[in-house]
């Protein structure tokens, strides 16, 4: 990230970067390697919902990632208090990449 964004008023869009990057290859690898098919389903379900409350169904290592995902969209949301609108167009991407993930791995 350092080479998007070099220069030092830019350290808030790289930690928000880093983040999303590390959040979508972790969200990778849970379909790829680790969930059952039917796992990665109710995954998808629950992002899709977007709720902090809406996981009771999935497995402990996925609620802990979905909280952490929840989390720190929420911490994004709150450093980009004026420009909120944003946040809408990068959920519908992270629901849209869940459910590119899941019909991987449905292949």
């Amino acid at each position: 990230m350092l080479a998007v964004f070099s220069e030092p008023h830019y350290s808030r869009a790289r930690v928000m970067n880093v983040k999303l990057g590390a959040l979508t290859s972790i969200m990778d690898d849970i379909y790829d390697n680790y969930s059952t098919l039917e796992e990665s389903r109710l995954l998808t379900d629950d992002i899709q919902r977007w709720e902090a409350r809406a996981f009771d169904q999935l497995p402990d290592y996925m609620k802990d990632y979905y909280l952490k995902l929840i989390n720190n969209f929420e911490e994004i949301k709150d450093e980009l208090a004026p420009e909120k609108y944003r946040m809408l167009y990068l959920m519908e991407q992270i629901k849209t990449l869940a459910r590119f993930y899941f019909e991987e791995s449905k292949w």
